[in-house]
């Protein structure tokens, strides 16, 4: 038999309605989460990112740019909760859009 792992992708850009509980929610029933863009939630904070990092072991990649409760010291403790994880934030961007201004 072969077996089929689904990879599961959820994006949520800029949607305001998307909050702790519910994120935590889907810590709780999407343990297959190999990426999440919620780039510009207004509600997210760093403890329920905490619980859905050490929730779900497969995700890669969390996009938290421009949420407005995370701050730069938040996706550096996130960072350190797994090393397989990219964590995209405006420092991130920003630093890569410098590089790129330099690189011309």
């Amino acid at each position: 038999k072969q077996w089929y792992q689904r990879r599961v992708r959820v994006i949520l850009t800029a949607h305001n309605e998307t909050t702790d509980a519910g994120l935590i929610d889907l810590s709780r029933g999407c343990l297959m989460l190999e990426q999440l863009d919620i780039c510009g939630s207004k509600h997210i904070t760093y403890p329920a990112l905490k619980t859905l990092i050490l929730a779900c072991t497969n995700l890669s990649i969390l996009d938290v740019s421009y949420c407005l409760k995370v701050s730069v010291k938040d996706v550096a403790n996130l960072q350190k909760l797994s090393s397989t994880i990219s964590i995209k934030d405006v420092a991130t961007f920003a630093s890569k859009s410098q590089d790129a201004v330099f690189n011309f």
